[in-house]
């Protein structure tokens, strides 16, 4: 992502991607900390 679409976003927007990326990141080492990877 282009730091002029961040710039383009509303803060709502930008806290719903980092939640979902956060989720996203917490699912994946928990995946590789069980061995799934």
């Amino acid at each position: 992502m282009k730091s002029r679409q961040i710039w383009e976003m509303s803060p709502e927007e930008i806290r719903s991607r980092l939640d979902d990326a956060y989720a996203e990141m917490f699912n994946l080492r928990f995946q590789f900390s069980i061995g799934q990877m």
